[in-house]
């Protein structure tokens, strides 16, 4: 997904949100041990989307800026033919803590992971937090959760 947003450096420049989508069911994808960001310790067995073990790992705490995992929330999802997670830092982190990297106007980063029994979609963004008046086309969190739930998979 495209979109032009206002931090991004240079006029016009296109930044792109994007995703890993495996043909595997998000238990497949989960036992596989692939993301990059989601971590289910071994001795959880079967693993079950309603499984509490199912959280970040230290690179998806550290992507929600935040420095412990009791700083992110997870919220469960559901789409038309999917279930997922997603994964936001419980309060915004502050210019302080982000440095150099704060952007002009406040942002929401998450990580999701969506899917079936035969498809898993995982992503990682941040983009601005509500909508921009001078940039209307900007895309911004609400828009883009909108859109995310619109996704189906094929069978």
């Amino acid at each position: 997904m495209g979109h032009y947003p206002e931090d991004f450096p240079g006029p016009g420049l296109l930044a792109n949100t994007e995703g890993f989508l495996s043909g595997q069911s998000t238990q497949d994808y989960l036992a596989s041990g692939i993301s990059d960001w989601i971590a289910v310790p071994a001795p959880t067995g079967d693993l079950d989307q309603n499984d509490d073990a199912i959280q970040l790992n230290e690179y998806g705490v550290d992507f929600l800026w935040a420095t412990r995992p009791d700083e992110i929330k997870r919220e469960k999802l559901h789409g038309k033919d999917w279930t997922g997670y997603l994964w936001t830092r419980r309060t915004e982190p502050t210019r302080k803590e982000m440095g150099d990297a704060a952007p002009k106007r406040p942002q929401r980063c998450f990580i999701a992971l969506i899917g079936n029994q035969k498809n898993s979609l995982e992503f990682a963004t941040c983009l601005a937090r509500d909508r921009n008046p001078r940039a209307p086309n900007e895309l911004h969190y609400r828009d883009f959760m909108r859109a995310l739930k619109s996704i189906e998979f094929g069978h």
